[in-house]
């Protein structure tokens, strides 16, 4: 069963750099926040350089990654397996996610 993401996981884009995420939600494992789909945000250390058709990821965004049935605060919950990718060049530059909580898991 895939696990809940929170705000306390790593997850970086395929050029090691590392997403900034955030979460308002209500609902905490083991006192962190889970997150949602507006929770990924900048790019940091993002090690593609700019050149001729390349250019850094800067932001991150993820799509069909959402908990079919657990919700918080009226919205679906990340979870495993991230499907996502940063906004540089060339498309599509994956993220990956590492989540260390095993408390909580959903479909």
């Amino acid at each position: 069963m895939p696990q809940v993401l929170t705000t306390g996981a790593t997850i970086s884009c395929a050029h090691s750099g590392t997403v900034e995420l955030s979460s308002d939600s209500k609902l905490k494992v083991s006192g962190v926040q889970v997150l949602l789909q507006n929770g990924l945000g900048k790019i940091d250390g993002c090690k593609q350089p700019t050149g001729q058709g390349t250019a850094p990821d800067l932001n991150a965004s993820a799509s069909a990654t959402l908990s079919q049935k657990l919700m918080s605060d009226g919205n679906p919950v990340m979870v495993t397996p991230l499907v996502g990718i940063g906004d540089g060049s060339p498309q599509p530059s994956p993220l990956t996610a590492g989540e260390s909580q095993s408390k909580l898991a959903a479909s």
